[in-house]
Order: structure tokens, then C-alpha cells, then sequence
């Protein structure tokens, strides 16, 4: 009888003392609903965890840090997004490595958004993990504070080339030294390790021999190779030498879309030209001898064309510069009298502009991030180094220039990827303006019927094609009404005449 008093009690004892438990926790969570709405596991965090949290979203973070990237900004540009596709494949955070001077690497001086908009990865690539630079960076600087003495990362730094003259695949393992001068002028990755500890770190090295450049089947074993053997590594940071020059990956995703206050920065100077013919010439590479003959070809070319389409503006975007100095190209270091002459027969003959010579907006557009000491003259302080971001500025004048010329083999480089992205984003522009043209007339004939299902109803067929993307009929209304948004926007686009040409030299 007693026995059983006493596991009453006992029992009692407990029941009180979990109801008390529960109701602290519910006292606690009304005071900070954020904190106590996490798992136990989540609450009972190291330090470490915390951190990683911060940074990653998760207790282990697993970055994978493109120091190196090689080839100027266009190429870079397909370079980055096999390192993307890399990355979600891996399951890895990407860095997004700093920018300047036409490149993307540890070691330039402005961040990636400097170049590229953020915003656009994120549409593009929603499977994507990413953070800057700058923030891998922070991660470290908080580890190192908060452990002293274990605050570096584990990581391996692997080196992936394309092998140009390798007629064999081969990969080595070792110790990569960092006091190496060589080696340290592309991979600015000091800050993660102590002075004594930079011959230390883990190195990787892939070489492809040159077949690989030539099969998509054998292109996609390397990338498969990579894939697997990344996800073999436990290093929380892997910090890439890149320097291939195929891709990898069947699926790349879109092209990187420029920053806007770049974007903005070309529309409000090309404003003032409208409407012009852009013309591309890209000397580097090609015999100097051909230059003044390629020269007074293109003058004739232009002429003609100024009779044809009434278009007087023309704006010229070259590797040389014209302006004197360094040439717009890194590679770009041969530059003969042969080069100045045609750049001479062009401003006796063709009254063109260049970015220096267009007018400055009213209201200088700036890079975004006020907190840079340089934001106020960011876009001076990068064209001072001659490469820079010019070649961008360039290039979006180029793509919406009313009419595209670039130069013909023998005047310059036989294959150009700056060309190409030109004329690949014009031909998109233009089949857009053809559909814009038939939305507009879709919208008169809304307009006149003041409703689109009526519409629908008497030319189903064309309403189908124009409206494919729409799906359900009652929503059908409000995308409408957007759709008609995009085509006023759209009208501010001067209509393109060609998608690119090549000028004579016959």
C-alpha cells in the first residue's frame, strides 16, 4: 500500500514538473519567437555552426572559390557557368570572385556586382547557392576570432587546364607553394592561411589533352570526372585555378546579364546618337600590313551605307586605343604605325564617336554600393587602366546600335566570342520586336473590342500563338495588361535593321 502511495506521488511529481517545463518554454518563446521556433539540435549550436550559419545557411558550409578565372570578361563569361553548373552539381556554395580590368579573379579590385547583376543569377540559376568575395572573406575573419588558433579552413586548391599541347591526360597531387611569385600573382588567397602555413596547402592539378577540345561526348567526361571527384573532397573551401576552354556541361545556364547601373549608363549615353551604326574592330591578331587598305574599305562601306538608310552617326569600338595609352585589349601588345595609320584614315574620313566623345548624362549614373570609397568616380578610376570596363560599355552601344558591322578575315580576328554574344543578343532583340509588333497590333484590336477574350474567340488561332505562355483564362486580363506594359518599354528600343555584317575588303 505504501509502494503504491509513493509511485502516485511520484508519478504526480512528474506530470507537475512537465507542465512547469512546458510552460517556461512557452513564456520563453512568447519573449523570442525567432530563437525558440528552432529545432533543439539548432539551439544547442557550437560557435563554429553559428557562424557557418550565418554564412551558409546550414552548420557546414562547403564553398567552391574560382580564384582564377582564365580569359578576358566575354570568355570568362562561359567559364563562369560551367563553375555554376559545378557547383550545384557538387553541392557547394560558389564565390563569386572579384572583377577589373576585363577579368574575373581573387585579385581585381570591385566586387562581381560591379560587372554583373546578382538579381539575374538568382532567376537564372534558383538551384544555385552563391555569396561574393567579400563575404568568404567575413566567414574567415569571424572563424579566426572565434578559434585563435584553428580559424584557417581546410581546402585544396586545384589546378584545371585545357592542355594545348598535352597529347595525354594526366593528374598530379602535391604541395602547393604560395611564396612562389608566379603563382601568387593570380590566386590572392593569402588572408586564409598564416604566414607559416602558405607552402602548406593541398594541390590538385588536371590536365586534358587536346581531343578534349573537340567531342561534346569526351567534354562531358571531363565535366563528369569533375563532378564526381569534387564531391570526393571534404575541404570546406576548394579554390579553383580555372583556365579551360570548352565547356563541360550540355546545359549551361543563361548569360550573365550586365549590373544595372552599367546598363543604365549606356542607354543614357547611346540616347544622344540615335540613330547610328556601330561598327566592331578587333585588330589583334590580324597582319598590321591589311590595316589602312581594311581602313578605306570600311570607309566606302560606310559611306554607302549612310546613302542607303539616311544613318550619319557611327560609333567605332576597337582593341586600339584611339585615345592613346595602353590598348582596350590585355592581350592586345603589338601595335604598329600600320595601326595608327588606319586609325587615321578613319577620322579624316568618318566624323565617328567613341565612348570618351559621347555626351555625359545630366545625372552621372554610379555604381550602387555607397560605401565604396570609390563610388563617386568608379567608372574613371577602372578606364584608367586601359582594359577595363570599356570593353562592356562598348559592347552594350554595339548591341543596340540601329545597324552592326564587325570587321571580315584579314582586317581582324577570324573568330571573336565579344562578336558573337553581339550578334547571338541582336538576333534575340529582333525576334523580340517582331512579336512586340504583333502584340501591339493585338492590343489595338483589344483596345477596340475592350475585351481579349472577345478577341480570343474571333482569331483563336493567332491569339494562341501570341499568347502561349498564358495558361489560365482567368488570369488572362492582368497578364494581358503587363504584356501591354513590355511593349511601351520596348518602343523606347530603336528597331534594329540587322543582326551584324561584315564590310568589304574586295
Amino acid at each position: 500500500m505504501v509502494d503504491l502511495t509513493c509511485r502516485k506521488w511520484r508519478v504526480r511529481v512528474f506530470i507537475l514538473f512537465l507542465l512547469a517545463l512546458f510552460l517556461n518554454l512557452y513564456l520563453l518563446r512568447q519573449d523570442n519567437p525567432v530563437e525558440y521556433s528552432q529545432s533543439p539540435l539548432q539551439r544547442n549550436i557550437t560557435k563554429e555552426q553559428e557562424i557557418n550559419i550565418k554564412y551558409c545557411g546550414s552548420p557546414v558550409c562547403k564553398f567552391l572559390f574560382p580564384g582564377y578565372v582564365g580569359e578576358q570578361e566575354s570568355k570568362a563569361q562561359l567559364h563562369i557557368g560551367n563553375i555554376m553548373r559545378l557547383a550545384e552539381k557538387t553541392n557547394r556554395i560558389l564565390v563569386l570572385p572579384n572583377v577589373g580590368n576585363s577579368r574575373i579573379g581573387s585579385c581585381k579590385s570591385f566586387p562581381f556586382d560591379y560587372y554583373f547583376s546578382l538579381e539575374s543569377i538568382r532567376e537564372s540559376a534558383p538551384g544555385l547557392k552563391f555569396i561574393l568575395q567579400s563575404d568568404l572573406l567575413n566567414w574567415l575573419e569571424e572563424r579566426k576570432k572565434a578559434y585563435l588558433e584553428h580559424g584557417n579552413p581546410s581546402s585544396h586548391l586545384i589546378f584545371i587546364d585545357a592542355g594545348q599541347d598535352s597529347k595525354s591526360n594526366f593528374i598530379t597531387t602535391g604541395i602547393f607553394d604560395l611564396t612562389n611569385s608566379k603563382n601568387h600573382r593570380h590566386l590572392c588567397i593569402d588572408p586564409f592561411y598564416k604566414p607559416d602555413e602558405l607552402p602548406k596547402i593541398p594541390e590538385i592539378t588536371l590536365q586534358t589533352k587536346r581531343i578534349y577540345w573537340k567531342t561534346r561526348a569526351e567534354r562531358t567526361q571531363v565535366g563528369n570526372f569533375l563532378v564526381r571527384n569534387f564531391k570526393e573532397l571534404e575541404s570546406e573551401v576548394l579554390i579553383l585555378h580555372y583556365n579551360l576552354r570548352f565547356s563541360f556541361v550540355e546545359e549551361l545556364p543563361p548569360p550573365l546579364v550586365y549590373a544595372k547601373h552599367i546598363i543604365d549608363r549606356a542607354h543614357a549615353a547611346t540616347k544622344f546618337i540615335h540613330p547610328y551604326v556601330a561598327v566592331h574592330w578587333r585588330m589583334e591578331n590580324a597582319n598590321p600590313e591589311n590595316m589602312p587598305n581594311c581602313a578605306q574599305k570600311l570607309v566606302l562601306y560606310i559611306q554607302k551605307l549612310r546613302q542607303k538608310h539616311k544613318i550619319e552617326n557611327v560609333y567605332l569600338a576597337t582593341d586600339y586605343n584611339i585615345e592613346g595609352g595602353p590598348s582596350n585589349s590585355g592581350t592586345f601588345r603589338l601595335l604598329t604605325n600600320q595601326h595608327e595609320e588606319a586609325i587615321n584614315i578613319l577620322r579624316k574620313e568618318l566624323n565617328f564617336y567613341t565612348w570618351s566623345k559621347l555626351p555625359s548624362p545630366e545625372s552621372p549614373v554610379q555604381y550602387p554600393h555607397s560605401e565604396s570609397k570609390n563610388s563617386s568616380n568608379i567608372f574613371s578610376k577602372e578606364h584608367e587602366t586601359g582594359a577595363s570596363i570599356l570593353g562592356i560599355l562598348d559592347k552594350l552601344v554595339l548591341m543596340h546600335a540601329d545597324w552592326f558591322v564587325s570587321g571580315p578575315s584579314g582586317c581582324c580576328k577570324g573568330s571573336s566570342s565579344y562578336t558573337n554574344q553581339i550578334v547571338d543578343l541582336r538576333f534575340r532583340i529582333m525576334n523580340q520586336q517582331e512579336d512586340e509588333e504583333k502584340l501591339q497590333q493585338m492590343t489595338e484590336k483589344v483596345e477596340a473590342k475592350e475585351d481579349p477574350i472577345e478577341l480570343q474567340e474571333e482569331d483563336p488561332e493567332t491569339f494562341r500563338e501570341i499568347f502561349t505562355e498564358f495558361k489560365e483564362e482567368e488570369d488572362l486580363e492582368s497578364k494581358f495588361s503587363s504584356t501591354h506594359d513590355r511593349i511601351m518599354m520596348g518602343n523606347e528600343q530603336a528597331k534594329l535593321l540587322n543582326t551584324g555584317d561584315k564590310w568589304d575588303i574586295d
